[in-house]
């Protein structure tokens, strides 16, 4: 409360029923930041028909408290009462949730939903007040949520409550308390004073770490709030008010002609594959403007503003952004932090220079209860995850084609050779290898060169038959990589250039394998192989190694998406084909592909922490749930640290693996300095993919899988006698033709002992053979066979020198 107490009388006792576990949960994982918990009372007010709502922050103006006061319709003992009711919203009227004021004259549509923002306020301080006044009285409640009950986890009676007092003021009892919140008087209060309704809610009890400013908050609520004439929000007297950026150079809506074309031609494709059925439906009416409707998400509208300069500006704290996808749900944002929602990891030099903006009520149903998140497998939540991905492609192609000096079309150029050997005959056995491809389609003598966007995990260029075009995908890595290096300007088109002709030269060599016969299953894995090594290319032409470790375990205090993008890195130089799904913010999911030749595949949740991180934060269900909704065979979720790990006594599994086990499909947890040691061990010995997916995919404490990625440094020192495997692994050439290879699961079936092994370990040994052999040992993980170059005396002394080097004074 604050530092002068209000007198008054008893009126009435309202009955809180809630636990310390749920305001924790709020706490911890329903709002994003304080900004968002300030807004859950702006809301309030605006769906109390309010016409003003100020805020107040600590510092200047108050005396440690959060003032949110608005003019709206306030509420009496009965309508206190139902503010408290948890888990029951008093909004709710039918399904349009539409506010009446107390005369029926006025209307509004509610843009709260769930009746639980006031729990919001949690985040922020440790008491919220409401000073309410209604009819010429004034009523002041305070809910101290340090006597919210604590129950135990076993429970039984899991509803506990406790109880608030209601107090009823004179006017001048009201008033002395209100101006003691105050540090200075504002200008405003008089005029809000005198206002027929109000209501005045208090945040006391401030909790240590809140930071709130002025120029965030406004950009939160001037960006997250309804715009219209009959509403506006000050923040310590100042009027809050949307960012809009000016000067673009292009704004669509739904009537543009690139728009509309975009989302036809994908629409149909998507329909045609059966990921979507119906159709859409474009209109333009005066109670809605230009608008498309989907299926399910119903109707639509959006503007789409592109701009010759970046609206990213670097180390902003309090500005807010300009940048990416602004998603409106009955005029509120929902992804204030969260500038990409569901699409896929962008082009970001041209994905900071769109801002779009899309309206879309329809998705008011698929809202989680923080109004920030909403269900992306939902048919809604796919349907707008089409629609953004679509508007990207689209304003991403304009924005190429004007840095590529063409303001109306995507570049487009003849091809520099025309010789049958080098083109002719390349595209013709790419036209026969797709047995659905029509050969009088295309005319080599007349192929072009475009680039245009493809998707990132797309290959460098592709052949459009129907086009008659070689298009480069200015999406891959290689293209991305250049222009982050040397940026988009006249000096860097040479270097587009080179980009674009090894693109071309790329796509021409599997035709020209394909010409010259060559299994086409053979090709596929050699064309897979060689874009899996310019993807790690580009990676690592950008960050050393060393860098990107640092970087990793930098991100890994704070999270979000600097640290999955850290972890993509990370992946990539180990080989995998990996891609950030970058979808909301809270999903962190990276899908990480392929490993080995039956694509196994697998998710990433980057869980970042300044402390261990707890079990509820793991959110080991929600990791479980992304990875089926992927197609992933396991789950991974990285942190720092791990909390519960060290009370657990040797005969109880701590709850945390416990849950990993029930999961389907199983998730693993792994601290992120074991995950640097993994990578350490597969550059000193080239360990497979499968093998490294092997280690990720147990389920063990930190402890035990830092224990298995030790031992990975050391293969050969293991109950196996490498000697003996060598003399036996000769021997079995031997009776082979020629000195054939070995199937691996026949050499570890030559002993009983081996036999009994788990294949993984007996692998391990045969890796480190390799590796410490110089290569006179072959294993051959996606066939499965191991061979050896030398007999096994020669094989022995490279292994020991290696062994005496490495570890300096060991001998064998």
């Amino acid at each position: 409360m604050s530092d002068t107490e209000a007198s008054g009388n008893h009126v009435a006792t309202v009955r809180v029923e809630i636990d310390y576990a749920i305001l924790q949960h709020f706490s911890q994982h329903l709002y994003s930041s304080p900004n968002k918990a300030v807004e859950e009372l702006v809301t309030n007010g605006y769906d109390a028909l309010a016409q003003q709502v100020r805020v107040h922050l600590p510092g200047v103006v108050t005396n440690s408290t959060v003032l949110v006061w608005d003019d709206g319709d306030s509420m009496n003992i009965e309508g206190i009462k139902h503010l408290w009711w948890i888990a029951k919203s008093p909004k709710a009227d039918g399904t349009e949730r539409i506010a009446r004021s107390f005369d029926g004259k006025r209307t509004r549509a509610m843009i709260g939903k769930f009746g639980i923002g006031k729990l919001a306020s949690y985040a922020v301080g440790r008491t919220i007040s409401h000073l309410c006044h209604r009819d010429g009285h004034y009523y002041l409640i305070a809910v101290d949520y340090g006597l919210a009950p604590k129950i135990e986890p076993n429970d039984s009676d899991s509803r506990r409550s406790f109880e608030v007092p209601v107090s009823e003021l004179s006017e001048p009892e009201a008033r002395t308390y209100a101006e003691s919140l105050f540090r200075v008087i504002p200008k405003s209060f008089s005029a809000a004073w005198n206002k027929p309704s109000w209501t005045l809610a208090i945040i006391d009890r401030l909790k240590p770490d809140i930071s709130l400013t002025s120029a965030r908050l406004g950009w939160v609520l001037g960006n997250g709030m309804p715009s219209r004439p009959d509403f506006k929000v000050y923040v310590d007297d100042a009027e809050v008010k949307p960012k809009i950026e000016k000067d673009p150079i292009a704004v669509w809506d739904a009537s543009s002609k690139d728009i509309k074309k975009r989302l036809g031609t994908d629409w149909k494709e998507v329909r045609q594959a059966g990921v979507f059925a119906g159709d859409l439906t474009f209109s333009d009416s005066v109670a809605r403007g230009k608008t498309v409707t989907f299926p399910v998400m119903g109707e639509v509208s959006f503007e789409v503003r592109l701009y010759d300069r970046s609206l990213f500006q670097k180390g902003r704290t309090d500005a807010g952004r300009s940048e990416g996808f602004f998603i409106l749900v009955r005029d509120r944002l929902l992804n204030s932090d969260d500038p990409k929602l569901f699409l896929h990891e962008p082009s970001y030099g041209v994905f900071n220079r769109m801002q779009i903006v899309i309206r879309a009520d329809g998705l008011d149903n698929e809202l989680l209860a923080d109004r920030e998140r909403l269900h992306r497998a939902s048919p809604a939540g796919r349907e707008l995850e089409f629609l953004q991905v679509a508007l990207y492609r689209a304003a991403r192609q304009r924005l190429t084609a004007v840095d590529s000096s063409s303001p109306s079309a995507p570049h487009v150029a003849e091809l520099p050779i025309t010789t049958r050997e080098m083109v002719r005959e390349p595209l013709t056995a790419l036209i026969l290898s797709d047995p659905n491809a029509d050969l009088s389609r295309l005319d080599p003598s007349k192929t072009r060169l475009a680039i245009e966007p493809n998707g990132s995990s797309e290959v460098p260029a592709r052949l459009d038959i129907d086009d008659n075009r070689i298009v480069t995908n200015t999406d891959h890595p290689l293209f991305t990589t250049m222009v982050d290096t040397f940026g988009r300007n006249k000096n860097s088109r040479q270097a587009q250039k080179l980009v674009e002709m090894y693109a071309i030269a790329d796509l021409l060599l599997k035709g020209h394998l394909l010409d010259a016969g060559v299994d086409s299953e053979l090709i596929d894995r050699v064309m897979a192989w060689r874009e899996s090594l310019l993807r790690s290319l580009a990676t690592t032409f950008k960050d050393s190694p060393d860098l990107i470790i640092k970087e990793v375990a930098d991100r890994s205090y704070k999270g979000g998406s600097a640290f999955e993008q850290a972890l993509a890195k990370l992946f990539t130089i180990m080989g995998f084909k990996t891609k950030v799904d970058g979808a909301s913010g809270k999903k962190d999911v990276m899908v990480v592909a392929p490993v080995g030749e039956n694509e196994l595949r697998f998710t990433v949740e980057a869980k970042g922490s300044k402390h261990p991180l707890k079990n509820d934060a793991a959110e080991i269900s929600g990791a479980a749930a992304h990875a089926k909704e992927t197609g992933a065979s396991f789950a991974v979720v990285i942190s720092r640290e791990f909390a519960g790990f060290a009370r657990s006594s040797a005969d109880a599994e701590p709850a945390i693996l416990q849950e990993c086990r029930t999961q389907d499909p199983p998730v693993a947890i792994l601290a992120v300095d074991s995950l640097i040691e993994l990578y350490r061990a597969v550059q000193e010995f080239h360990y497979p993919l499968t093998a490294i997916a092997e280690v990720l995919r147990a389920i063990e404490s930190p402890n035990d899988k830092e224990k298995r990625i030790a031992q990975m440094f050391t293969p050969l020192e293991t109950s196996v006698d490498w000697r003996e495997v060598l003399e036996i692994l000769w021997e079995k050439q031997q009776g082979t033709a020629s000195g054939e290879p070995v199937a691996m699961l026949e050499l570890r079936q030559s002993k009983p002992e081996w036999k009994k092994m788990v294949a993984e370990d007996f692998n391990q040994v045969l890796f480190g053979l390799e590796a410490l052999s110089g290569q006179l040992v072959r294993v051959t993980p996606k066939l499965s066979l191991v061979n050896m170059r030398q007999s096994p005396d020669v094989v022995s002394e490279r292994i020991a020198s290696s062994l005496a080097t490495s570890h300096g004074t060991e001998t064998v």
